[in-house]
This record gives structure tokens, sequence and C-alpha cells, in this order.
């Protein structure tokens, strides 16, 4: 695989919104992913962009079952002239209906509350469709509400903007309510013309989604959702990032509080109890959401089992989490040579349970030398032989430790703070920090920058604050300088989050390196794919790496800890390893031509994502995507006006209401070379 450095590009479609007299807060649309590029060809509904014909695919099942292949896949159940929809995407399949005779959709059926399942329901319901959807509320977490609920009332969904720790649900839904006239419950069954349905639930992709088992002429077809791609493939995993134990189920993993946010593959435990549930039913063919039709039913699940507990084990053999949930000793075989080590004596005892013993976080540790000093939640403090402080990040309250150490004498004053990433425990006391030091310059990597100094341009990127944070000086990549006895260089540092930089202070033997929230003495903190992990040679992870191999610190330091720690030789070149591993892995379960479609959470992006207008102004923004793949690749965007709201924070009361539209001028479709 071509590992070139995944590149953004603006989609200039100079979109422009005039604003109701009203006025309000408009909120970009979300854009939604194309087909993976290592799909068949499909065209769309308006043709392909390199000018083949148009002309979706319908393929039939049996004479009452077809399935319309367009951005997703459309189950298509006739009787007469009316037909049952499973899933409607965009709603182009009601133009091909008369091809099979019929002239009415009596009733959609949903799996998900996707946007790309349902955006063009709206027209069809209007039409008179009934709308079914999935009714089985979310075991995993008490009074999250079923998937219904995204489609009667999505508003209050929109509201998640600031300091999101979770996406669940996400950013994919509809912007209009749809009104629901049926909800349907695991094992529930119907007859509907010549076919018996019954509702299998498979949450995994989201948390309540829905098969649908349809038996009809002899055949029994499962239409799967997103659950399966194709033998062995899953369409996306960041959709699969959820709370709670990826081995058990339980919220509380190992007495710990699971956040979504450190949950990547953590739905895992739903996932393959989802897929068994659809073997278990031995369908002779299964249709899923996004992608191929599949006959060997059998054979693609046990297939997509087996990669992605693969990928799943070299995902935690070098993640953090080891060290911060204890309770992965019970599941995961730490005497696995190509697991980054964790203690130093580990003993397998007969109930199959491991006996750890000598933590080897502990050893990697190491005293701070006099010149460090932890403080606040998230920040530490490099102090020279005269008494001047440079700060590095800036949780809430660290400001209050500051004056502290400057009236006890421990330092004389602060010279400069730096942000190592975006995310809100790092950057939420910078506005007390100036109001005490109005003359101290902040300074960042252009990355980082280029977030906290307008954070309202973004997407609900995780963590993020909505108070922007002003940078005096925007660093280089090695861009190198003198602070008293230290040379400082800094660095762009894309582990934790693609928005993050890295800091080396050298003087004499010490090499200090501040990796921000990168790295702890367990390993790797690559658990949120919202934050942008990507995979490949000199990319994301492995850049850090290679950069810590080049720079031979003597002290790596974590935000979180007041321990300084360091890594071995073998450490770093197992990491490396199984970085190089883990993308051709990841490459075999995910359809994409490069794996990072799949974990790169938000590789389409609308920006700026929020503005202020007044009444009868005018809002513009680009659709910014990154291209992943070794080529050059041409993106095509639409608008889909009917589903494109003025979202702002809706009071509770009106949250089933509908918004005012927003007129949009462009083309019907738009390209450009990325």
């Amino acid at each position: 695989m071509d590992n070139t450095p995944a590149t953004e590009s603006a989609l200039a479609l100079a979109l422009v919104i005039l604003i109701p007299a009203a006025g309000a807060i408009g909120y970009a649309p979300e854009a939604v992913p194309a087909e993976p590029a290592a799909a068949p060809a499909r065209p769309y509904p308006d043709g392909y962009p390199d000018g083949r014909p148009a002309g979706p695919i319908l393929t039939k099942i049996t004479e009452h079952l077809w399935v319309y292949a367009g951005p997703i896949n459309v189950g298509i159940l006739r009787d007469g002239q009316r037909a049952l929809l499973i899933d409607c995407g965009d709603g182009a399949v009601a133009g091909r209906l008369g091809e099979l005779g019929v002239t009415a959709i009596d009733q959609i059926l949903f799996t998900h509350h996707h946007r790309d399942q349902a955006c063009g329901a709206y027209d069809l319901a209007a039409a008179g469709a009934k709308i079914g959807v999935p009714g089985d509320a979310y075991a995993a977490i008490k009074d999250f509400p079923s998937e219904r609920v995204f489609f009667e009332k999505p508003a209050g969904c929109f509201d998640r903007r600031w300091v999101n720790w979770s996406y669940h649900p996400d950013y994919l839904l509809l912007t209009e309510p749809l009104k629901v006239d049926s909800a349907y419950t695991g094992g529930q069954a119907f007859t509907w013309g010549a076919a018996k349905i019954r509702a299998l639930p498979t949450p995994g992709h989201t948390n309540g989604s829905m098969s649908y088992e349809v038996s009809v002429d002899g055949r029994r077809v499962i239409f799967s959702g997103d659950c399966i791609y194709d033998e062995g493939q899953i369409w996306e995993l960041y959709g699969m990032t959820k709370a709670g134990s990826p081995f058990d189920g339980k919220f509380l993993f190992g007495g710990n509080w699971a956040f979504e946010y450190e949950g990547l593959m953590w739905g895992r435990k739903e996932l393959l109890e989802s897929l068994a549930r659809i073997k278990d039913a031995k369908p002779e063919i299964l249709v899923p959401s996004h992608g191929r039709i599949m006959n060997a039913s059998a054979k693609a699940i046990d297939s997509l089992v087996a990669r992605f507990e693969q990928c799943f084990e070299k995902y935690l053999a070098t993640s953090c989490l080891r060290d911060m949930f204890p309770d992965f000793a019970n599941y995961v075989d730490y005497t696995r040579k190509d697991f980054l080590p964790m203690f130093g004596k580990v003993t397998k005892l007969s109930n199959g349970k491991m006996y750890c013993e000598a933590p080897l976080a502990d050893t990697r540790r190491k005293p701070a030398p006099p010149c460090l000093l932890h403080i606040g939640p998230t920040s530490w403090l490099l102090k020279s032989k005269d008494g001047a402080a440079f700060v590095v990040d800036c949780g809430k309250g660290m400001e209050k430790d500051l004056r502290k150490l400057m009236e006890q004498g421990e330092i004389a004053r602060v010279e400069g703070l730096w942000i190592s990433h975006y995310h809100d425990d790092h950057v939420d006391g910078v506005e007390e920090f100036r109001k005490l030091f109005p003359a101290c310059p902040i300074l960042a990597d252009g990355h980082v920058a280029e977030v906290i100094t307008s954070t309202s341009a973004w997407p609900p990127l995780p963590c993020l604050m909505s108070q922007s944070v002003p940078v005096d000086r925007v660093t280089k990549d090695g861009e190198s300088w003198q602070w008293h006895e230290f040379k400082l260089t800094a660095y762009f540092f894309p582990g934790q989050t693609l928005y993050h930089g890295g800091l080396c202070a050298e003087a004499g033997e010490l090499r200090i390196f501040f990796s921000g929230d990168s790295f702890n003495a367990g390993g790797l903190e690559d658990y949120c794919p919202y934050n942008r992990n990507w995979l490949g040679q000199g990319a994301g992870y492995d850049l850090c790496l290679e950069l810590i191999e080049k720079l031979k610190p003597t002290h790596l330091l974590w935000a979180h800890d007041s321990r300084p720690f360091l890594f071995t030789p073998a450490d770093l070149q197992l990491m490396r390893a199984n970085l190089a591993e883990r993308e051709k892995l990841f490459a075999e379960l995910l359809p994409w031509d490069n794996p990072n479609y799949g974990l790169d959470g938000w590789w389409v992006m609308c920006r700026p994502y929020a503005q202020q207008a007044k009444p009868g102004g005018e809002l513009a923004f680009d659709v910014v995507i990154t291209n992943h793949s070794a080529v050059v690749r041409t993106a095509a965007c639409r608008a889909i006006c009917k589903a494109m709201s003025l979202c702002g924070r809706p009071e509770p009361e009106k949250m089933g209401s509908f918004w005012p539209r927003m007129r949009v001028f462009m083309p019907s479709m738009e390209e450009i070379p990325v």
C-alpha cells in the first residue's frame, strides 16, 4: 500500500444560504461519505462524475423482491402496484419503481436512523408512505432513547456541540423530524403481501439497528443494515466507538467509568452477537445497506468475525487503556510477544485468567528533574535556572498553582505558554491565565492554532471547547528557539489527535519531550477515531514514534501524570511494527482503498461549521474532503435541500417542530480533484 500522507481539499461549492427573516445560527449540513473507491462502480442518480451514464442497478432476488443499488441498497418488496421499501436512501429509488409496475409506496422500513438511509423519506412520506423504524431500547445504557427518537425528534441531538465525549447518536442524523407510524421490536413478525417479515435486533453500527428477515417466494433474505459490508468486511469502524466493556458489555468496566470517547471498537460484543443472530437465522441471501449482495452468508459472517477480532487484538496490543483499565488482564493474554509488555511477570492461572506482577508501566517511569514540575490537571512547568517559567498546557485552575508558586518564590515570572492540542482540559484555563499574565505569549503548532483560534468554524470534534483561544505565535514543524539555557523545538505531532503538537526542551544531557496526550507509560492513546488517528507510514502515530526514535529523549511527559517515563528502543520498534501490521489488517477489514476512510470520523466535514447571520443575510461554507487514497480522486457533492434545516438551540418543548427552511443556491453537483 502506498503510504503517501493524506491531503485535504476544499470543495469550492460556495453554497449561499439566505437566512429567513427571524435570523439564527446556521449549522452546515453534515456531509455524507460516498461509496468506497474499492467497491464496484455504481452510477449516481445524475450519472458518474467521469461522464458514464446514470442508471443504478435493479437486481431481481425473487418475483416479488428486488434490490435497488444506488447510494445504498434499497429493498423493494412488490405486491401488485404497491411496494414496501427497506430503507430508501436519497429517494431516487422512486424513479425506478415504474419499471416494476409499482405506482405507490405503501411503507418504508428503516434499519437505522442515519441520513444516508433516510434523507429521501420526506417526499415519500408526504406521498403516503408509512414509516416503520426500529423500536428496541438500548439495553447497555439506562434511558438511552430508541432509534424512533432520532427520526421523530432529531433536533435535541444536535445540541451536543461542545466538549463532546459521546457520538451516539452521531451527527449523521436527519435534520428535520420524520413522523413515525410504526416501531418494530426484536422478534416481531408481520405479513405484507406475499411475504412474511421478521425484525431482528442487530445493534453495533448504531445502538438500535434492526435487520429484517423477508421470507417470500420460498427464499429467506435478510436486509442487515450496516453490520456487514461484504465477506469479511464492514463499512466503517468509527460508528463502533461505544461506552462500556468490549468484553462483557458492562457499562462500568473494572470499577471505572468507560466513556464512548475511549471506546474504539468497543461495540465488539454487540456486533458479534448481532452477526451470530443473523447467522443463526440461516438466510439464503444477505443484503447490506452499503456493500455487495451475499449468497454464502455464513462464510461472509465468519470471515468478518475473524478479521474483526484480529484487528481488535492488534489495536489492544499497544493501547494505553490496558494500563488505565486493569480488568483487561482478565480478558487479554499478556504473555503474547506481539503485545507491548505491561508486566515483568505474567502467570496463567488454571481458570484461564492472568496473575500479573511488576507493572512495566511503573518501571518505565522515572523521577522528574528539578527543572520540571507538574501543576494543575494537565500542565507541565519548565523552570530556568534564574526562576523563569515556561508552561505547557493550561487546564482550568492551573493559574492558581502558578500564583502560589510565585508567592512562594519558586518561580519569578511566566514567560510563555505552549498549547499541545485543542482538547478542553488543555485550554479551558487560558482565559484566567491571560488575566493573570496578560503579556505572556501563547504558542501553538499551526495545526492546533487553526482549531483553537476559531472553534466555531469546526464541526463537533471531541472535547472541543466553545471559547476560542488566542495564539500569539504559530510555530512550524521543526522550528527551534533559545529560551534561557534550553533549546526549544516545536513539532507537528499527530498522535492522540491530528491537531496536536509536541515540544522538545534540551539543556546539557537533558532532552525532555512534552507529548501532550499522545502517550502514557502504557502505550498509545488512539482510542477515539473522531480525534482522527491516521494509519500509515509517516502519518499519525508512526510519524510520532519515528520522531521519538530520532530524538532519543531522556524524559517523555504525559499531560495527566506527574511522573515522566521512557519507552525502550524495543518498545518503539514493537509499536511501529504493530502499526504497520494494523494498517494491512484494517485494509482487509474495511472496503476502501485506504483504511483511514473507515477509521477517520471526520474525513468529510463542512467548514465553517457555525456562523452568525443577520435577517436576510448570506452564509457560505466549504465541504472539506481528505483524500486518504494514494492517487488523485474526484469528489462529487450535491446539496439535498429538503434535508437542510436551520439549526440553532431549540427550546426543549419545540424539539419536535419543523424549523424554517433555508434557501440554497448551488449547482446540482459540483466536482473537484482531491
